[in-house]
């Protein structure tokens, strides 16, 4: 009976070692099918790439189109007023139906570009594991993501890369209008937002600013600093790593040398020259960092351009057209709808755009804006190459707030007026306001709320205005809202304080000694939207912006009605004024309703 029993073991473990070698072989051959193909794809790959810039490059010896260049349009004007407008408090609200005579539809974002890659087949399970890029390592245990932080697409290039990352970034939850729980009281117990008894006055205001802000430039590679966002990249055998900091975070690439070249002049054959001497070199791994450096950080698309202005001049230097050529490269590698042009023997980028961009000068070609990335020229006529390159994507003027290294202000005290409870101090990223000094957007209002704020600000803010607001109404906690903002900032007029205007975002409002009424209804629109859960829309007149709110119930007061909705007026500049009361003059006056 034991020999027996043994033998039928002996023979099912025999059948199972067959099957498993069965299995493993079969498997192994599908290895080998499956490099083969990626060996094929590569080649595939690379040849189409070849032959796209080729093209580009034979293109680019043709004579140039001479274009004359246009005024950038000027930013929509809100003179507002010299004095702040206060509301009489005695004055019950009136129940109006407000004229509106536009609606302009919610900015929708577009995909975020990506370079060109070959197509795969699925693989087997078994497979897709060893055929995925090393992403960006996750956020730590108890990390979150931003409402507007736009995560890294995976990435299944045909080509192996050593990806660094950059330091975790802490991001604040949406708040909802509950109490806290227990696990929230300990952390604020643990992150206080109250001054303490020492400090309770609160800190001065900066100096103000009479006369535009002078653009601030990243810190070279010579002056870098210790920060505490670092991406670390292992270095590749035989590449030497580039470290360079934007905006005081260090950073570093792997850069093949092979990409430096001189131009000798600006005209058509010594530009395609030096494009097929860069189509020539292994640029798909640079490429491919300067997208997961992008991705690290949560640039936007104007982010990623100021990044490489900022590698490729630390490269070639400062304005040189050299490094203007390799942006346009890296661009156009990157997926990006791009175009350069020529003017007094100076190259720059010209952005195509299908959205607005003010203060800008511009060409149109093919019934298309294109701006002037460079803003010295545009007074003389440009010379410009128009050719389009295969997948191209439009740039989007969606603002992301980015993962930069924090370098936090002094710290301020707001407390509203009305509700002394309502006190919060807080600091703000200086860093991420010298990268919004640089940002050559002015753009409609819309992207300044989407844009949100910063994950530090809101880390200090809405854990106390959600303990104030929290167990209140819809309009008990809109109204203790809307007197915050229309009472913790003083007023200042942009022209006053800028010299032009300029629409700030949420956090240079808290960072900055003044604001005005575009100022405090992008902020008031964040604060809603993101405390409350509300839906907000900005209403434009031709002096002024508002806001207003469409609540969970029917509220007495003036409001638009349209979509058998009912947005009631929330005005964050007419102080001491509730949810309902629109300032007089503008009552009779139509509105544009701008949808978010």
């Amino acid at each position: 009976m034991y020999n027996a029993t043994s033998g039928k073991i002996a023979a099912s473990l025999l059948i199972l070692l067959i099957s498993i070698s069965a299995a493993f072989a079969q498997n192994s051959d599908r290895t080998k099918e499956f490099d083969e193909f990626r060996r094929r794809a590569n080649r595939e790959y690379s040849e189409f790439r070849r032959r796209a810039n080729a093209e580009y490059a034979d293109f680019m010896r043709r004579a140039w189109k001479e274009v004359q260049p246009e005024e950038g349009d000027p930013v929509p004007k809100s003179p507002d007023p010299v004095v702040l407008p206060t509301a009489d408090p005695d004055r019950k609200p009136t129940v109006e139906s407000l004229p509106f005579d536009g609606i302009v539809p919610a900015l929708k974002p577009l995909p975020r570009p990506r370079a060109v890659e070959p197509l795969e087949p699925p693989a087997a399970p078994a497979l897709a594991a060893q055929r995925t890029l090393p992403a960006i390592a996750p956020p730590e245990a108890g990390e979150g993501e931003g409402e507007n932080d736009t995560p890294a697409e995976p990435t299944d290039s045909p080509l192996t890369l050593k990806i660094g990352r950059v330091a975790p970034r802490l991001a604040v939850q949406p708040v909802q209008l509950v109490q806290p729980d227990a696990a929230e009281k300990q952390q604020e117990q643990a992150q206080p937002v109250e001054p303490s008894p020492t400090a309770t006055a609160p800190a001065p205001l900066p100096t103000p600013l009479p006369t535009p802000l002078p653009a601030i430039v990243p810190a070279s590679v010579s002056d870098s600093r210790p920060s505490e966002r670092k991406l670390v990249r292992p270095g590749t055998p035989g590449t030497p790593s580039f470290d360079f900091t934007f905006y005081n975070t260090a950073c570093a690439l792997n850069i093949d040398r092979s990409f430096i070249f001189a131009l000798p002049d600006v005209r058509e054959e010594s530009v395609a020259d030096a494009w097929e001497k860069l189509s020539n070199t292994e640029f798909a791994p640079m490429v491919n960092e300067c997208l997961q450096l992008r991705d690290s950080l949560n640039l936007c698309d104007w982010g990623y351009l100021r990044l490489l202005k900022t590698i490729t001049e630390s490269l070639f230097g400062r304005e040189c057209n050299e490094a203007v050529l390799l942006q346009m490269f890296i661009l156009i590698q990157s997926g990006y709808k791009m175009r350069i042009g020529r003017s007094v023997g100076r190259l720059t980028l010209l952005v195509p755009s299908e959205e607005q961009i003010y203060r800008r000068r511009k060409l149109t070609l093919g019934g298309v804006k294109h701006y002037i990335y460079d803003p010295k020229l545009g007074k003389d006529a440009f010379h410009v190459f128009v050719r389009e390159f295969p997948n191209e994507r439009w740039f989007s003027t969606q603002v992301l707030q980015p993962a930069l290294a924090v370098a936090p202000s002094a710290p301020r005290t707001f407390s509203s007026e009305r509700y002394p409870d309502m006190r919060v101090t807080a600091s703000v990223n200086k860093n991420l306001i010298d990268y919004f000094n640089d940002n050559i957007l002015q753009v409609h209002w819309r992207s300044y709320v989407h844009s949100s704020m910063s994950s530090e600000l809101k880390r200090e803010l809405f854990p106390a205005l959600r303990r104030i607001v929290g167990g209140k109404s819809e309009t008990e906690a809109a109204n203790m809202l809307l007197n915050f903002v229309q009472t913790v900032f003083e007023y200042r007029n942009d022209q006053e304080h800028f010299g032009y205007e300029r629409s700030l975002f949420a956090d240079e409002t808290f960072f900055y000694p003044y604001s005005d009424c575009e100022d405090r209804a992008i902020l008031f629109a964040v604060l809603v939207r993101e405390l409350l859960k509300l839906e907000v829309v900005l209403l434009e007149y031709p002096e002024h912006l508002a806001t207003a709110v469409l609540f969970s119930n029917s509220v007495d007061g003036d409001h638009l009605t349209f979509d058998n909705r009912k947005f009631t007026i929330c005005d964050p500049t007419n102080v001491g004024a509730d949810i309902g009361m629109a300032m007089d003059e503008y009552k009779q006056t139509n509105a544009t309703v701008v949808l978010l």
